[in-house]
């Protein structure tokens, strides 16, 4: 590489413009085309998301409603008399052949009651078993119905839902609503198209599957299932970002290929959706889009080229000549005169050089004798710059730096992290614009919730801030900074060494005439010293958090006085409370 651009620098002048102004056209080209394509495969891969998310809500909902409706109506139908009156009369080991009728025709009547019901089976207390069928007996399924009996007993009048090839099984035991006896075990089938209505209208088409599972997490009905292994691997990958009733999505990695994984559960029956977004999908017209750009650019390009051959020969013309005269001069005569052959930027150049030239005769002495003075004030001048712009280099560089990186989250669809980085930035810039002692109590509030929600943010859901803060209190004085140790501690050193999620409350009171500020946790507590609530003085090497607590004691005692400052209650596993007590008094600048 150190030989190629050696060798680049001795090319003539021309040549170097050619090269560099293709190289720039095709880094122009490639930059261009890559960022359009990142951009237009993020914003589409967002909209398919929204989308998706949006579809998954309605479809979960949907589903939910249809289910619902579905167990309502089979309990409704369980608990007609007649039914009943024929199962209480089943319970016996002998079997009597009018009251088998009675049933036969109670079951017939509730799968004829229904357009969506295939088959119906039923085994009553004493064991016997009752099917009926609107297809051939062959299409019957073949369940141990003993032992399903004593799965349903135990869900307790809740349903079960299972799949059978094209077929879904709703299964539920039948208890009296008078004494709450069991008197048997119904199936129902219902063919998994009487489910497709709430989907078909919603379902996007960029959706490679979608595939429905019950509470313990086994398959109800898949829409286009494709591959089972993929659509298993999707529905443990759901799992694993946390299966939760939000719509949520993850990336996977399958068979060489990348996949979207969105899902949703539902709120009271625990469905659990999930779909399966092949990536090539969205990108297939990126492509087209791709092509057809570098192909126009690739057209530029060889039009700019042209016209760089036509502009680097008019210019080097004039180069020629002013080099040519350089090195006239440089051989000791002066009294050459350069007279360019046009008057654009190299022609004017060169009657510069030439004017510079007749200058450097007539005032050479002059600037020898001065140079070393002038020398002189510029350096001091650059060192009291530079000594100005150390002072302003740190921050300055922290925001912009912090920006940028907000910016490239944000371009990359990381709205969250950019969020956070905003809300960083903003604490660091208060850190540094506040140097007055005190504060009104509204500023401190408004600072440590910027913190808390970088937490809240950080700890995804296992903290939770709750501020109780008066709006009367709010232009009370606080000392600068007050709260933030305080809230610092509490989940460093309370809510980070307990597991569960951890509360953190911020309140404030008027209190026998003093302002008294309290966070407290319900982390892991410590021991305190017997009859000491005060912060102690750390040791040297002390913990980090006596120390700051120990600073902020200082700063509120050498301000308000002995009678004001922190006041600690903790036991080891029932969290800490920390008062703040400062005299009441409205802040005033």
């Amino acid at each position: 590489m150190k030989r190629l651009y050696s060798r680049f620098l001795d090319l003539s002048l021309r040549t170097k413009l050619l090269v560099s102004f293709l190289l720039v056209m095709a880094t122009l080209v490639t930059v261009t085309g890559a960022t359009n394509y990142a951009l237009s495969y993020n914003i589409n891969r967002t909209l398919a998301l929204r989308y998706t998310n949006a579809a998954n809500a309605q479809m979960i909902m949907s589903l939910e409603q249809r289910t619902q409706d579905i167990e309502d109506t089979l309990f409704l139908q369980t608990q007609s008399p007649g039914l009943l009156r024929a199962l209480g009369a089943a319970q016996g080991a002998t079997e009597d052949f009018s009251n088998r009728q009675r049933l036969v025709a109670e079951l017939e009547s509730l799968l004829h009651a229904s357009d969506y019901y295939d088959y119906v089976l039923l085994m009553d207390g004493g064991g016997r078993l009752y099917e009926l069928t609107k297809r051939s007996k062959e299409d019957l399924p073949d369940l141990d119905l003993a032992a399903l009996q004593q799965e349903l007993y135990a869900l307790r009048g809740s349903c079960s839902w299972t799949q059978d090839g094209d077929t879904i099984r709703v299964g539920r035991s039948i208890i009296s609503a008078q004494n709450l006896q069991d008197l048997g075990t119904i199936v129902v089938g219902i063919p998994a198209s009487a489910f497709e209505g709430f989907y078909s209208d919603v379902r996007d088409s960029s959706i490679d599957s979608t595939a429905f599972y019950n509470a313990q997490g086994e398959p109800i009905f898949a829409v286009e299932p494709g591959d089972p292994a993929l659509q298993r691997l999707a529905y443990e990958t759901y799992l694993q970002g946390g299966g939760t009733r939000e719509p949520s999505f993850s990336t996977l990695d399958y068979g060489g290929e990348s996949y979207l994984v969105t899902g949703m559960s539902s709120r009271r029956q625990d469905w659990k959706l999930v779909n399966v977004i092949d990536t090539r999908f969205i990108a297939q017209d990126l492509r087209i889009i791709l092509r057809t750009i570098f192909l126009l650019c690739g057209v530029l390009l060889l039009f700019a080229v042209l016209i760089a051959v036509l502009i680097s020969r008019s210019m080097t013309e004039n180069v020629d000549i002013l080099m040519k005269n350089i090195d006239i001069i440089a051989s000791g005569d002066w009294g050459v005169k350069v007279v360019p052959t046009s008057r654009d930027e190299i022609g004017r150049l060169a009657l510069r050089f030439d004017f510079m030239r007749e200058r450097i005769i007539a005032l050479g002495e002059q600037v020898a004798s001065e140079r070393e003075d002038r020398k002189a004030q510029e350096l001091r001048l650059l060192e009291a710059r530079y000594a100005a712009l150390r002072s302003q280099y740190n921050p300055h560089f922290l925001y912009n730096v912090l920006d940028s990186i907000s910016s490239l989250a944000l371009l990359r669809g990381e709205e969250e992290i950019s969020s956070m980085i905003i809300m960083l930035t903003d604490m660091l810039r208060a850190s540094v614009s506040r140097t007055a002692p005190a504060a009104p109590l509204r500023d401190e509030v408004e600072y440590v919730s910027k913190f808390t929600t970088l937490y809240e943010q950080i700890y995804q859901g296992n903290v939770g801030f709750t501020y109780d803060v008066p709006s009367g209190l709010m232009g009370m004085e606080a000392p600068s900074f007050v709260l933030q140790p305080l809230v610092e501690n509490a989940v460093l050193h309370g809510i980070e060494r307990k597991s569960g999620v951890g509360q953190v409350l911020i309140h404030a009171e008027e209190r026998a005439g003093d302002l008294v500020l309290t966070v407290v946790d319900n982390g892991a507590g410590f021991e305190l010293p017997p009859d000491e609530a005060l912060v102690p003085r750390p040791a040297g090497g002390g913990h980090h958090a006596h120390i700051g607590l120990y600073n902020v004691q200082e700063r509120i005692r050498l301000r308000y006085g002995e009678g004001y400052g922190l006041f600690i209650e903790s036991k080891p596993g029932a969290g800490t409370k920390v008062e703040v007590r400062l005299p009441l008094r409205p802040y005033a600048d």
